[in-house]
């Protein structure tokens, strides 16, 4: 198994830190109470024994954990990616024999911010008393590409089909919107119409503005005034 812990940058004020350059000049030698100080790129920390114990001081500076262990494929635990409290663990299974001799595991890579989770998550891979919450075993949801062009080429057609079915609204819409503006045109007219004639046949009745008025009809033929009506709907009256 191995195990990092990286802490903060608080590590080099913390009392039996100690920091001497190596004699190549390649960088620095660290260490912290002993225990030797790595550095990547510009991260401290240290490798780890999960049986030992961490002081309360450094384990507040922990900011990640890595874990890299392998257990033999003794019962089956399915791949994918597990997690519990902090910690999350990638499972794969992995033949590290030979040509030879099969040497079935399954590896581990869990991250984590506790060492209480890292210790935690691993015992219940191993007991099998956990589940993968992302399986790397569930059937295949993706489509290849031959069944990607097809679903395209029939989105294409969809699409121009619906582009035709709106210009063909459009020119409909139109259509209406001329029938309904000549209609409206025609009503305006036919209003007109009737108010000369109930003005024209007032005047016949002798009558304006609803009343009666003195009238005397003067000598008319059928013509004449079948000619002024005309001329009273032709707005000439």
């Amino acid at each position: 198994m191995s195990v990092n812990l990286y802490l903060s940058e608080k590590v080099r004020e913390l009392p039996g830190f100690e920091s001497k350059p190596y004699s190549d000049g390649s960088g620095d030698e660290m260490r912290i109470k002993g225990m030797r100080l790595q550095g990547d790129k510009g991260r401290f920390y240290l490798y780890w024994d999960m049986s030992d114990s961490l002081s309360d001081e450094l384990k507040d500076l922990v900011e990640e954990i890595s874990c890299y262990e392998t257990i033999p494929q003794m019962g089956y635990r399915e791949s994918g990616i597990y997690r519990h409290g902090s910690a999350e663990c990638e499972l794969i299974p992995e033949d590290q024999g030979n040509s030879k001799r099969q040497k079935l595991v399954y590896r581990l890579k869990i991250t984590a911010s506790k060492l209480e989770d890292v210790r935690e998550i691993l015992h219940k891979v191993k007991t099998g008393a956990i589940r993968p919450e992302e399986s790397y075993e569930c059937r295949q949801s993706g489509k290849d590409r031959s069944e990607l062009e097809r679903e395209l080429s029939h989105t294409k057609e969809m699409r121009d089909s619906a582009l035709q079915v709106v210009k063909d609204l459009m020119n409909e819409l139109e259509s209406v919107n001329h029938d309904f503006s000549r209609f409206t045109d025609d009503y305006v007219e036919l209003q007109k119409k009737i108010t000369r004639m109930y003005n024209f046949a007032g005047d016949l009745l002798g009558r304006q503005d609803g009343k009666k008025k003195a009238f005397r009809w003067p000598f008319v033929s059928r013509l004449g005034v079948v000619d002024k009506m005309l001329r009273a709907l032709d707005g000439k009256e």
